[in-house]
């Protein structure tokens, strides 16, 4: 992997959990995700995920 595509990655998963972490009121019911947020949180999982050992 270069280290362009790596930075990218590195950036994106980022921007992502920035915009799935939310302040929220102790006790507040949180309210389901929507679709493009559902999106996003899987897309983050999987990046977290990957095996980057060699």
């Amino acid at each position: 992997m270069t280290s362009r595509r790596s930075s990218a990655i590195v950036a994106l998963a980022g921007a992502l959990a920035c915009l799935l972490t939310s302040p929220t009121r102790a006790g507040a019911q949180q309210k389901p995700l929507t679709p493009v947020q559902q999106l996003a949180r899987d897309v983050y999982k999987e990046l977290v995920e990957i095996n980057t050992s060699v």
